[in-house]
């Protein structure tokens, strides 16, 4: 099965910018995230995954969006997604996915705040959303993305999956890339 059948061009933005119309009232105050109190920190997050929700929405695989966001922030919730490194994998079984979704969000220089584990921004976002019942597809396309990511890690591959991720410029790029580098 190849997973460019579940990614689309709508489903990728290589400049990912929740909050590029509005700056939000931290950032006009000067505030780093670290000097953010709980509730400024939370309400960021909700902020990017309500924008990776609309990216993975032309996807036309998601019943409720507004269902599918609060069952992707209660996720959120019980353990981050940033896996460290800039990447986060914001994932989630629902009801309100037809069918499993992916996206791919690409933020500028110097990434967005979400809690990674390492306390740096992430500028690579990898949404997805499956069915309840699809655990066996959805677990093996984050796996693929993982040994991907490790595998240019202990290389030390500076032209790795993660740096061509950061080097497209259009979104078949993006898509040719994860075909070929995430095993189905």
């Amino acid at each position: 099965m190849r997973l460019n059948r579940y990614i689309k061009e709508s489903n990728v933005d290589l400049h990912f910018d929740p909050f590029a119309d509005v700056p939000t009232p931290e950032e006009e105050l000067g505030l780093e995230p670290w000097e953010l109190s709980p509730r400024q920190r939370q309400r960021r997050k909700e902020v990017v995954l309500a924008a990776l929700v609309k990216l993975l929405e032309p996807s036309g695989r998601i019943t409720n969006p507004r269902k599918c966001l609060i069952d992707l922030r209660n996720r959120e919730n019980k353990a981050t997604t940033a896996l460290g490194l800039g990447i986060a994998v914001p994932h989630v079984r629902t009801q309100q996915a037809k069918d499993f979704a992916i996206g791919v969000a690409i933020a500028p220089e110097p990434g967005l705040w979400f809690d990674a584990i390492d306390d740096e921004p992430v500028r690579i976002f990898f949404p997805m959303v499956a069915p309840s019942y699809n655990d066996k597809f959805y677990r093996k396309i984050e796996k693929g993305i993982a040994v991907a990511l490790m595998r240019e890690q202990e290389d030390f591959d500076e032209d790795g999956f993660k740096a061509q991720l950061l080097a497209a410029e259009t979104p078949g790029e993006v898509i040719r890339l994860m075909a070929s580098t995430v095993d189905t």
